[in-house]
């Protein structure tokens, strides 16, 4: 309701120091109970609904600031700024509102006695003016109305916003510039008097200004007049029908097609989880815009004002002329401060996951014709945007976008991450997916009607909304133009890059002095850092190690196929290689994960990998060969069935423990089980009773979908395994129905069978490897 309307920008014509004409009426008056009862309901609203409110940037730009203008997407949304400032710094802010809502009823009283004041107020300008004066704030929506297509800016990148009075597209409203300078004019007059030691024209100016004391009077002279800019973010956009909107249809027998529409958004905003980033800007001193010739007229007219406080007469004449010309400087001044508010307050938009993923596919359709874009190479494109934004100080990125973790997902896990926006997109019919691919409709780039817009593409809505934040835009066309070699050569960096930050951070993040009693029992360990070997062949090997184990224990068998020309990839599963408490806290699906990121490593540079996997990893390596991701599996020692007989009490001592954590300062029944491991510096001292139960259900989970395998595999397994029981390779070969698969018995009396190659293992690797790579070879060439 709050917004920057015309009849204030034209309000600029009465004189700068005329007094108003008229007291503000009683009815205006803020009642400050009211205002705190309405905070404390608000309050009450944010704590129950899942509506998630978050503030950024605000330290004392409520003190600072005097005009603060957001953007306008929603009509709920215009008592949020007010909240925010009376919650934070206790200030209380006046708002303009269309003057329908502002009528002699209940609910026009009520909104009076919050601080609204209707657009068409007469001298609204010098109102205004007063409120500042008297160290209120001003909160006002400077688009005019509610932008509901988020399009600010025109194809040649001016501001440009849609009127629904005039039904076509304006420059903003230049009121709250306005409002800033002329009350600038007059601080910077009276000030001028205080310096000189005028009373008289002290008295006269006074006498035209709100009451105050004469300490409020110095700090407002004391501070400058200053605009602070501020947006207002939603994510996600929810378009599904909600109870306001069936209340209002049922109940209230609502027709309006635009209440209803937008009901539907704000119903959803209010009933489903929904983020509201608000940030603030820093704050824009009008008088840095003051030159020298403005300088000069501000003398000028305070000399006369001067003369005319002591009574002299001939200066009438000359004020209406400076006059004159101090309202066209100021037309000229406030058109330079609104473009820059405005940018400022577009620059805010807090980008998030649809705003990226929407650019990549509007602009592979608008610009470059793509009607087809795949899966893979969507989220790859997403992901290198987005690392390009990361350290930008120009871009405000979603608190989900700053996870390391989060980001790889987009890449590695793209339907998963996109699911919520591409099931909008499909209900829009917007895309269609096709198997590994997304078919883009020509509906993608087609003009929406202004109403319309937010039910029928979300896709334009998130580019017309980031489009202002041109970092983000170039990020994304920069992604999009890249050949695929190019492409995968970046991706391929990021993911090194991220995933050394990952194990950078989950090093320091288990180094503290709470887990200290463990880790100190821990050996030295080698670097648990991913390993990287770069090949010349086509088929890639992904090597996956084992529970409580890292890369370290796939290091020799890496060696030796690098060797013979393989590029390798040897992940640290989340949780290795660190503390046993990070083991605590992971389960099996982060494994598959950290698998699938040396899968997408690997798919950057070959054109197929087999995954070899080692005990655990070999369970992670089927479950990647049943979502057909993989040529061919190898799997050693990989277990249906441990040796261990305890090993059938982890279940119940997992739910002991989750009962008595429950409890008021107790950690757990048994956390950790210490073990000897056979290469203890690759392997955990101590095993979490948590991974241990997650490593079980690993085993279930894979074994289910050994059906569902079909590619070439192999299975190797030691005769005498002190940890897996040997019969473990028969049953995963009776399962494997639709895969052809060979079952080699080693004489081993050990578990780690990878880390030399005393029975042959790296060689039988290595020869399975180069016959998949012959037979794929030949299948490419029918």
């Amino acid at each position: 309701m709050a917004m920057d309307s015309p009849a204030a920008t034209a309000a600029e014509s009465a004189p700068p120091l005329a007094p108003v004409a008229e007291e503000a009426p009683p009815s205006y008056e803020i009642n400050l109970r009211t205002y705190q009862w309405v905070r404390r309901l608000m309050d009450l609203l944010m704590k129950v609904s899942p509506l998630n409110l978050r503030v950024h940037d605000l330290t004392d730009q409520a003190e600072r600031g005097d005009i603060f203008l957001f953007n306008h997407f929603s009509r709920f949304e215009t008592f949020i700024p007010q909240y925010i400032l009376y919650r934070h710094a206790g200030v209380i802010g006046r708002s303009l509102a269309a003057p329908e809502f502002l009528g002699p009823d209940t609910a026009g009283t009520f909104l009076r006695s919050l601080g609204a004041i209707p657009t068409d107020l007469p001298r609204i300008i010098d109102f205004m003016g007063d409120e500042l004066l008297a160290g209120r704030k001003m909160v006002i929506f400077p688009e005019g109305s509610m932008i509901k297509d988020k399009k600010v800016l025109d194809r040649h990148g001016r501001l440009q916003i849609y009127s629904r009075s005039r039904l076509e597209r304006r420059p903003p409203h230049t009121g709250s510039a306005v409002t800033a300078l002329k009350a600038l004019y007059r601080i910077d007059c009276l000030k001028r008097a205080f310096a000189d030691g005028d009373t008289r024209l002290q008295d006269h100016l006074l006498a035209h200004w709100p009451e105050l004391e004469p300490e409020q009077i110095q700090a407002r002279l004391a501070r400058p007049v200053s605009i602070v800019p501020a947006n207002i973010t939603f994510f996600p956009l929810y378009i599904t029908n909600n109870i306001l909107q069936t209340v209002a249809k049922k109940i209230g027998r609502v027709r309006s097609r635009r209440l209803l529409e937008e009901l539907k958004i704000e119903g959803n905003m209010l009933s489903r989880a929904t983020d509201m980033d608000v940030r603030f800007g820093e704050p824009i001193h009008v008088a840095d815009y003051l030159e020298r010739y403005d300088r000069w007229l501000l003398g000028r007219i305070y000399r006369l004002l001067r003369q005319e406080a002591r009574g002299r007469a001939m200066v009438t004449r000359p004020l209406r002329w400076l006059y004159s010309l101090q309202r066209r400087r100021t037309r000229e001044l406030a058109e330079g401060i609104m473009h820059r508010y405005m940018r400022e307050m577009y620059r805010l938009t807090t980008i998030n996951l649809s705003h990226l993923v929407s650019n990549v596919l509007y602009r592979n359709l608008a610009e470059y014709h793509r009607q087809r874009l795949g899966i893979r190479e969507v989220g790859e494109a997403t992901y290198l945007a987005l690392k390009r934004l990361q350290h930008s100080r120009r871009v405000f990125l979603h608190p989900d976008l700053k996870e390391v973790a989060n980001n790889l997902e987009i890449a590695i896990r793209p339907l998963d991450r996109m699911a919520g926006f591409l099931e909008r997109a499909e209900q829009q019919h917007l895309v269609q997916r096709n198997r590994d691919e997304l078919l883009l409709s020509p509906k993608l780039t087609d003009e929406h009607d202004f109403d319309e817009i937010r039910l029928e593409n979300h896709i334009q809505l998130a580019v017309n909304e980031s489009e202002p934040v041109r970092p983000c835009v170039e990020a994304v066309e920069a992604v999009i133009q890249l050949t695929g070699e190019e492409r995968h050569r970046q991706v391929a960096e990021a993911l090194r890059d991220d995933d050394a930050l990952l194990y950078a951070a989950a090093k320091e993040s288990f180094d503290q002095p709470r887990y200290h009693h463990l880790n100190k029992s821990e050996m030295e360990r080698k670097d648990g850092s991913s390993l990287f070997r770069d090949g010349t062949r086509h088929l890639g090997a992904l090597l996956i190690h084992g529970f409580s184990a890292s890369p370290g224990t796939m290091a020799p068998l890496a060696d030796d196929l690098a060797a013979h020309g393989f590029p390798v990839c040897a992940p640290r599963l989340a949780g290795h290689a660190t503390s046993p408490y990070d083991l605590a806290g992971r389960c099996w699906k982060e494994w598959l994960d950290s698998a699938r990121f040396g899968l997408l490593y690997l798919q950057q540079q070959c054109d197929a990998v087999v995954a070899v996997g080692h005990s655990m990893g070999g369970c992670l390596a089927y479950l990647l060969a049943a979502e057909q991701a993989v040529a061919g599996v190898v799997s050693i020692a990989t277990p249906t069935r441990l040796t261990s007989r305890r090993s059938s009490l982890v279940p119940l001592l997992h739910k002991a423990n989750q009962f008595a954590g429950m409890l008021p300062g107790v950690a757990g029944l048994k956390n950790f089980e210490p073990v000897t491991p056979e290469h203890p510096e690759t392997n955990y001292l101590h095993l979490p009773i948590s991974g241990i139960h997650q490593l079980q259900e690993v085993m279930a989970a894979y074994q289910e979908h050994l059906g569902e395998v079909t590619c070439p595999c192999l299975i190797l397994q030691g005769d005498h395994d002190p940890t897996v029981e040997p019969i473990s390779a028969q049953e995963i070969a009776v399962r494997l129905t639709h895969a052809d698969h060979r079952v080699v018995s080693l004489p081993a009396d050990y578990h780690v069978l990878v880390m030399d190659d005393r029975l042959g293992v790296h060689r039988r690797i290595r020869e399975h490897l180069e016959r998949l790579e012959g037979e794929l070879a030949l299948a490419a060439e029918k």
